[in-house]
Order: C-alpha cells, then structure tokens, then sequence
C-alpha cells in the first residue's frame, strides 16, 4: 500500500511471491494477492492463467476471497484455460510447500 514510502507494485510482486512459496503463515494471503496482481496486471505484465492458477490454490487452502475471485472470474475462462490454470497449480503444489491452512 506504500505506507511511509511511495508504492511499488512491482516490488510487492515480488515479495508476495517470496512470502507464497515459503508456505507460511502468510503464504495464503500472498497467493490470493500475487494472483490478483498477476490477474489483473498489477506491477508487471498480466498472467491471467498464471493469476488464475494461484487464486485456486489460495481457495483450496481456504482463503474465502480468493475463492471469491474464482468465483468471479471463470466466467471469463475457456475451459482450456481453466485446465491450464489446475496443471500450473498442481505443478507449482510440486515445487512449493504446501500453504499452511
């Protein structure tokens, strides 16, 4: 929000993305916020489907508003896309530790 300095989309990107893989206490939050932020291309160029991918698993670790994101915004994807959003976030459920609940 740029409390006290000036604010710095792409900056917050980029720790958002920290805070998500670490899978800590926060790492539902980050998701649900680098989602949005990659949905709607805030601080760098959009990735809908990447966006998409991260909201899903915010949701599945019950984060209600990224749930209500989803909610919002299949509407908008073709079912292609929506598959491609489940494989990016299976594969990145690989990668990354599981989000504490």
């Amino acid at each position: 929000t740029g409390e006290g300095v000036g604010e710095d989309d792409a900056a917050a990107r980029d720790w958002y993305a920290k805070a998500a893989a670490s899978g800590g206490r926060g790492a539902r939050l980050a998701l649900r916020a680098l989602g949005a932020m990659l949905l709607f291309g805030e601080g760098g160029p959009a990735d809908t489907i990447g966006g998409y991918a991260l909201l899903l698993i915010a949701a599945e670790a019950g984060d209600r508003t990224a749930a209500q994101l989803l909610a919002t915004a299949t509407t908008h994807f073709t079912p292609e896309a929506r598959a491609a959003a489940s494989r990016i976030a299976t594969d990145w459920l690989a990668a990354n530790p599981v989000p504490i609940l």
